[in-house]
């Protein structure tokens, strides 16, 4: 389950430096919402704790959350500590719901990993931690769970650097007394921190000495010096401090925590708190660390700053509320959002009127008149906006910040200091050097990829009369989650849903039963994958038995063998719009059967290098119209690599007109039996029936 904190700032840029964006992970069950629901009660924010058991927690609020006691869609509130407002994004964190997760990185400047002290890193753990990863987004770990028995600080720090790959950098280790959990004690400070009795708002700092303290300062000042000495080698100007003081007890705590911040903030350390939330120990010392240790909006801006002034802000969820109609969920990077602002969507190239603009505390919303750089907003009618779309406030705005970008990106060295590492493997997937611009609008985030689905099911209404209601529960459903899909059968004609997991696609029927009163019915699951015969086949069977003292045989032999395409499933229409009876011509299917997409690129030259211009010889054009792209797969380049001139060597259309089917083989062996010989003597040599007569179309 993940947990995001946002910093909410009201008016300047001071209160900006004060703020933070972050957010909460961790592997199921490991206490991310009981920890929310205490930073909410010690901030002031709600009058009294809920709990995850009695299902009345102020971020679980769907039905469906507090009868599973799990997170199923995000949820953003927002509370002050010590000068700061922090914006906290509550989103899932089972497996299925991942997409929610992905969208709400998109917006965080920081995380906190919430582990269990029993079980170190687990599963999805791991998995959270790859994708905070890939957006570069620096992160604190909190040991929960304290509390119990079996609870290891030494054994979650081994497996912190074994499994996360990662340098923790651990500044509290428990106090116990007979037996139970009472307290931390500060490795920063080498203090002890005592909660008392009550709620956990009581708590006593008091720093250790030898005299008074024995075990315990021994125990304080061997993890204090070891995490000066692993900060050392982390920081340069925290090691130049050391040598200079020849020591590593004399240390200023203001000096180590700015070590620490800077190791955060550059991911070459990561700190690690300890606590137990259900019993109130530890909550408000992660909420001073995040405001220590995790940056500010103005340090995490980025490519967001070619906005200059003017607004920038990511969509991360859209909602649909009964009473305020579609709510989009907005970060803001830059410049600020009024209420009935028209704003320009860069993802999907149009303008659109905002309404009535919120501030949300779970499933309630505070009407307000303005937010500013740094703050969650919610906006009401955007009616095209989706989740990871990038709004700004007019089309020229966007052109300006575009340019501004690729402006950067074309100086040394700025492409590598703006890069996210998920960025950089949408750039590496491109067959070609993307232009400046190309590589903006990838770092700026328009036009990102949702995974494909897993699981697929059908969905059916109890009768035909509710099918229009269905299909539209769907469509906002599958606006509000994009890693949904919902597409119709065309044998049976059932609207099929695809979704990532079992859970994900029940949680969605059981939400257009509650939410939208229709009673529909899921079929069995299906994975998503098909499967062909690879070629004919035989099985033989004989069944004897003795009847009345007759013996009675029976013999039965199946066969079964690929069938052949009908004209409208033929793979080859495509490929040659203008040719006639496609249906007819298979033997170009096994040439393009796999083949990747060719897009805009020169399609030509990859397969024939030493070709001169192609736009004087049209008829390979239809071959490859919509063939997928060859620049990464240059299977045809062996082919040609001593073809002259293609226009007046006509020999390549009798060589595919005759190539045999190729089916899984690799499909060089059958048309060049000759391989081993030069190819242009092997032809000249090969004896090919007349060409045909071409089309008036195009060749065919």
């Amino acid at each position: 389950m993940c947990k995001y904190e946002n910093i909410l700032t009201q008016n300047a840029s001071l209160r900006l430096k004060k703020s933070e964006i972050l957010g909460y992970w961790h592997h199921i069950d490991a206490g991310k919402t009981t920890t929310t629901e205490r930073m909410l009660f010690y901030s002031g924010t709600i009058r009294s704790m809920g709990e995850v058991h009695h299902g009345n927690t102020v971020t679980d609020y769907m039905e469906q959350e507090r009868q599973r006691g799990i997170t199923i869609t995000s949820a953003a509130v927002s509370f002050p500590w010590h000068g700061a407002q922090i914006n906290l994004i509550d989103t899932p964190g089972h497996i299925d719901f991942t997409m929610e997760v992905e969208q709400s990185l998109a917006v965080l400047d920081g995380a906190v990993i919430v582990l269990d002290a029993s079980a170190g890193v687990e599963a999805q753990t791991l998995t959270v931690w790859r994708q905070a990863s890939g957006y570069r987004v620096p992160r604190i770990l909190y040991l929960n769970k304290m509390d119990r028995p079996d609870a290891d600080v030494n054994a979650c720090i081994a497996s912190i650097r074994d499994k996360l790959q990662a340098t923790p950098l651990l500044l509290h280790f428990p106090v116990t007394k007979e037996g139970k959990l009472i307290g931390i004690v500060d490795l920063v400070t080498r203090e002890e921190i005592i909660w008392t009795q009550g709620r956990g708002q009581n708590y006593t700092r008091r720093a250790l000495s030898e005299k008074e303290d024995g075990r315990h300062w021994d125990t304080a000042m061997s993890g204090h010096r070891q995490l000066i000495d692993e900060l050392s080698s982390l920081d340069d100007r925290l090691a130049d401090a050391i040598i200079q003081r020849e020591s590593l007890d004399n240390m200023d705590s203001a000096e180590i925590e700015s070590a620490i911040r800077r190791c955060a903030l550059n991911m070459t350390g990561f700190p690690v708190l300890c606590g137990s939330s259900y019993r109130n120990i530890g909550v408000q010392t992660l909420m001073d660390s995040i405001v220590a240790y995790l940056p500010s909006p103005l340090e995490c801006s980025g490519v967001f700053r070619s906005f200059g002034p003017e607004l920038a802000a990511r969509a991360f969820k859209v909602q649909h509320d009964d009473q305020r109609g579609v709510l989009t969920f907005l970060r803001l990077y830059s410049g600020e959002i009024e209420k009935g602002q028209k704003v320009y969507n860069l993802a999907r190239d149009r303008s659109e009127q905002t309404g009535s603009l919120y501030v949300a505390l779970a499933d309630e919303y505070r009407l307000v008149d303005k937010v500013s750089a740094g703050n969650i907003a919610v906006v009401a009618a955007l009616k095209a906006t989706m989740s990871g779309d990038l709004v700004t406030s007019t089309q020229s705005s966007a052109k300006r910040a575009k340019a501004q970008l690729a402006s950067w990106l074309r100086e040394p060295g700025q492409l590598e200091h703006l890069m996210l590492p998920s960025a950089r493997q949408r750039l590496q997937a491109l067959e070609s050097e993307p232009s400046p611009e190309e590589t903006a609008e990838i770092l700026l985030g328009i036009g990102a990829t949702v995974p494909e689905p897993v699981f697929l099911c059908s969905i059916e209404p109890p009768s035909a009369a509710y099918q229009n209601a269905l299909e539209t529960a769907l469509a906002e459903l599958q606006r509000e989650d994009p890693s949904l899909r919902v597409s119709t059968d065309e044998e049976t004609g059932q609207l099929v849903l695809a979704g990532m997991g079992e859970l994900h696609l029940e949680v969605l029927k059981e939400r257009v039963v509650r939410e939208y009163g229709i009673e529909a019915e899921l079929g069995p699951l299906q994975i998503a994958y098909r499967e062909t015969l690879l070629g004919p086949a035989r099985a033989p069977f004989q069944l004897e038995r003795r009847i009345g003292g007759a013996r009675q045989a029976v013999r039965l032999e199946l066969s079964a063998r690929p069938a052949a395409l009908r004209p409208r499933d033929d793979p080859l229409r495509p490929l040659f719009p203008h040719a006639p009876a496609i249906s007819s011509r298979p033997w170009l299917r096994p040439l393009f059967l796999h083949a990747p997409a060719i897009s805009s690129r020169p399609w030509l030259r990859p397969l024939f290098p030493h070709a001169p211009a192609i736009s004087s010889r049209p008829w390979l054009r239809p071959l490859f119209l919509h063939a997928p792209a060859i620049s990464s797969r240059p299977w045809l380049r062996p082919l040609f690599p001593h073809a002259p001139a293609i226009s007046s060597r006509p020999w390549l259309r009798p060589l595919f007109l005759h190539a045999p089917a190729i089916s899984s083989r690799p499909w060089l062996r059958p048309l060049f039996p000759h391989a081993p010989r030069d190819l242009v003597t092997a032809l000249a040599e090969t004896t090919l029936p007349p060409t045909p007569p071409r089309s008036r179309h195009g060749p065919g």
